[in-house]
C-alpha cells in the first residue's frame, strides 16, 4: 500500500493544471468578451498565442520537476528503502542545476507542441518518457544534462535490442502520461519500469 504514494505528487501536478487550465478557460473567455466588444481580432489572436506558449511552458517544468520526484521515489521502492516524497524532493534539490536545465528544456518542447492541438499530447507524452530516462540517467549514474540527453538515445536502443516489449509498454504509457487522471497510474508506471529495467541492466 505504501506505493500508492507514487502517486501523490501527480495529483499535485493535477490540481496545478487544473487551477492553470481553469484561468485558461476565464482567458479565453475574456477574449470572446473582447472580440464581441469591438477589439481587434488579430490583437486577441496574438494574445491567446502567448497565453498558449506560457502555459505550455509553465506545464512543462512542472511536469518534469514531479517526474523527478516520482522517478526518486520509486527508486527507493525498487531497491526495497522506505521513501517519502520529502527525501525524493530533498534528493532532486541536490543536483537542481542539472533538473532545472531538463524542467526548462522540457516546458520550452510543450510550449513548442501547443501549436500542434491534435498531435500534442502525443509529442508531450513521448517527451515525458525520453525525461524520465533522462533524470534515471542525472540521479542514479551522475550523468549531466548533454550526457543524459545523449545517454537516453542509447537506453532506448538498448531496450530495442534486448526487449522490445517493454519498450512498447514504455513508449504507450509515455504517451498516456500526457493525458490527465491517466498521468495518475502511468508517470509512476514509467517510474518504476526505467528504474528496474535500469537495475536489471547494472546487475549483468
Amino acid at each position: 500500500m505504501r506505493h500508492w504514494t507514487l502517486v501523490f505528487p501527480v495529483v499535485g501536478l493535477l490540481v496545478l493544471e487544473l487551477i492553470i487550465y481553469l484561468v485558461g478557460g476565464l482567458f479565453s473567455l475574456g477574449l470572446g468578451l473582447g472580440l464581441a466588444f469591438g477589439f481587434h481580432p488579430f490583437a486577441l489572436l496574438v494574445t491567446d498565442i502567448i497565453f498558449s506558449i506560457v502555459t505550455g511552458f509553465v506545464v512543462g517544468i512542472l511536469t518534469a520537476f514531479v517526474v523527478a520526484i516520482v522517478l526518486e521515489e520509486a527508486k527507493s521502492a525498487v531497491w526495497g528503502k522506505t521513501f517519502t516524497i520529502g527525501g525524493a524532493w530533498k534528493e532532486v534539490k541536490g543536483r537542481m542545476g542539472v533538473a532545472s536545465a531538463v524542467a526548462v528544456g522540457l516546458g520550452v518542447v510543450f510550449a513548442l507542441f501547443s501549436f500542434a492541438p491534435f498531435a500534442s499530447w502525443l509529442l508531450d507524452g513521448l517527451s515525458i518518457g525520453y525525461v524520465t530516462i533522462m533524470f534515471t540517467l542525472i540521479y542514479s549514474d551522475g550523468k549531466g544534462t548533454g550526457d543524459s540527453l545523449r545517454g537516453a538515445a542509447v537506453v532506448y536502443s538498448k531496450m530495442a535490442d534486448k526487449d522490445g516489449l517493454t519498450l512498447l509498454a514504455y513508449l504507450i504509457s509515455s504517451v498516456l502520461s500526457a493525458i490527465p487522471i491517466l498521468n495518475l497510474a502511468t508517470i509512476p508506471y514509467n517510474a518504476i519500469l526505467i528504474n528496474l529495467y535500469q537495475r536489471e541492466a547494472s546487475a549483468v
